[in-house]
C-alpha cells in the first residue's frame, strides 16, 4: 500500500492505494531495417510478482525509458519500483550502454521500441499485453536517454507525452530536436547538476520547445545521478562535478515521484483532474521552482460528488 499526499488550494488529502504485483520479462524486438536487435527489460504490473507472470486485470499506459550514459537499466529500478504498482507499463531498452554510445542509434532505438510495443499490445499472441494497453504510450529518459528520448519524439505522433530527467544534449541534437515535438513535454532538471548543467542542456531543450503544452520542473539542491539509483560510473563523474547535491538521493526520488505522478495520472490515464493538481503541486512546492506554458481552458471546472467506502476501514479505502 503507498499513500500518495496532494496538495490541491487550501485543501491536503491522502489517499493510500493498493498496490499492483511487478510482474517482469525479458524481451527482444528486431528492427529489420536496421537489422538491428533491441534487447528490452519490462515491468509491468502482474498478478503477482515474479517473472513471465500474466498481467493484472485492467488498461494500463506504456513508458518507453532510455538509459544514462554507461549506465545499465537495473539503476532505474527505482522508477519500475514506484511506477509500476500504480498501474504503469515501463520498457527498458537496453542498448548502447557501453562507453561510446551512439546517440542515434539509440534513438531510433526508443522510436522503434514506442512503435513495436504498441503492436505488440495489440497482438493477440502477445502473452501479456493482449487487451492490457489503454492506448496512451511515453517516452521518458535520463540524461543521454533524455537526448535519445527528444529525437524520438521528433515528428512522431505515435506519443501522448515526453517526460525526461536531468536531460544532456546529444549528436545528432536534442536541442534541435525539442522545436519538432507537438505532444506535451515535461522537463525535470536538478538544481545542482554538474554533470548536464541546466543553463547548458535542459533549459535549451526547454526553450527550444514549440509545443502548446511544455512544463519545467527545478528540484531545488538535486544533482544529476540522483535521479537513478546509485551507479558508480555516473557518481564517479558526478564526484568531479560543481556544484554539488545538496539533498539526498532519497529525498530528491520522493520529489521527483510526487511532482511526476499527478502528470501522468493526467497525461497517460485521462484523469483530467491531475492537471490542476499537478500544476497547483510544482507552483506551490518550497522544493522545486518551475516555469509552464499550457493551456487550461479545456478542462472544464466541475461539482463533485464524493462517495468514501468503506467507512469505517482498515488499510484500503475507496474513492468515487
Amino acid at each position: 500500500m503507498k499513500a500518495i499526499l496532494f496538495g490541491v488550494f487550501f485543501s491536503t488529502v491522502t489517499v493510500s492505494f493498493a498496490q499492483l504485483p511487478i510482474g517482469h520479462r525479458q524481451m527482444d524486438f528486431v528492427d529489420a531495417s536496421r537489422s538491428r536487435t533491441i534487447s528490452c527489460e519490462i515491468y509491468y504490473p502482474g498478478t503477482s510478482a515474479g517473472e513471465d507472470v500474466a498481467c493484472a486485470t485492467g488498461t494500463f499506459p506504456i513508458i518507453v525509458f532510455g538509459h544514462g550514459y554507461s549506465m545499465g537499466v537495473d539503476s532505474y529500478t527505482n522508477f519500475s519500483d514506484f511506477l509500476v504498482p500504480d498501474g504503469y507499463i515501463l520498457v527498458l531498452p537496453s542498448t548502447e550502454t557501453g562507453l561510446s554510445p551512439d546517440h542515434e542509434e539509440f534513438g531510433f532505438d526508443l522510436k522503434f521500441i514506442n512503435s513495436e510495443i504498441k503492436s505488440e499490445a495489440t497482438t493477440n499472441s502477445s502473452f501479456f499485453l493482449y487487451n492490457h494497453f489503454n492506448g496512451h504510450i511515453a517516452l521518458s529518459g535520463h540524461s543521454m536517454g533524455c537526448g535519445a528520448s527528444f529525437s524520438a519524439a521528433a515528428d512522431n505522433t505515435n506519443i501522448t507525452t515526453v517526460f525526461n530527467f536531468a536531460a544532456a544534449e546529444t549528436n545528432p541534437s536534442a536541442v534541435a530536436a525539442a522545436a519538432n515535438i507537438s505532444v506535451p513535454v515535461l522537463v525535470v532538471q536538478g538544481e545542482n547538476d554538474g554533470v548536464a548543467p541546466p543553463a547548458s542542456h535542459q533549459m535549451l531543450m526547454y526553450n527550444a520547445l514549440t509545443n502548446s503544452c511544455h512544463y519545467n520542473i527545478n528540484i531545488l539542491g538535486g544533482g544529476h545521478c540522483y535521479f537513478a539509483n546509485s551507479n558508480i560510473t555516473c557518481s564517479t563523474a558526478e564526484f568531479f562535478t560543481s556544484p554539488q547535491p545538496t539533498i539526498t538521493r532519497e529525498e530528491q526520488h520522493d520529489i521527483q515521484f510526487s511532482m511526476l505522478l499527478p502528470y501522468l495520472e493526467w497525461q497517460l490515464k485521462g484523469n483530467l483532474s491531475m492537471a490542476s493538481v499537478f500544476e497547483e503541486s510544482i507552483q506551490n512546492s518550497s522544493k522545486v521552482s518551475s516555469l509552464f506554458s499550457c493551456p487550461m481552458a479545456e478542462i472544464e471546472e466541475i461539482n463533485l460528488i464524493v462517495d468514501v467506502f468503506p467507512n469505517p476501514a482498515t488499510s484500503n479505502i475507496n474513492i468515487e
